[in-house]
């Protein structure tokens, strides 16, 4: 179960062999982003990212461009200054 984007904290990512790093990663994102496509049901997306959570995902995001929507769980890590509506207007 990936996403189709996630960051991973520094310090996680030191603590990592360079095979992990270079294969799956084995460890929970900081946060997890899905981007709805036309083919995608944001439900199941949702639901996808919920999970991811329960896994130890600090934040979720989903991006809905055909709604103009953005859906977020969790707390957005300090320092993480990504608004996501910004995408719409590109």
């Amino acid at each position: 179960m990936q996403p189709d984007a996630a960051f991973v904290r520094g310090v996680d990512w030191r603590g990592l062999t360079e095979k992990q790093q270079e294969d799956f990663v084995p460890l929970a994102p900081a946060v997890a982003v899905e981007l709805v496509s036309k083919t995608d049901r944001p439900s199941e997306l949702r639901e996808k990212l919920l999970r991811m959570r329960a896994l130890g995902t600090g934040y979720a995001v989903l991006v809905d461009p055909y709604r103009r929507e953005v859906w977020t769980d969790g707390e957005r890590p300090p320092g993480f200054p990504t608004d996501f509506t910004t995408l719409f207007d590109v």
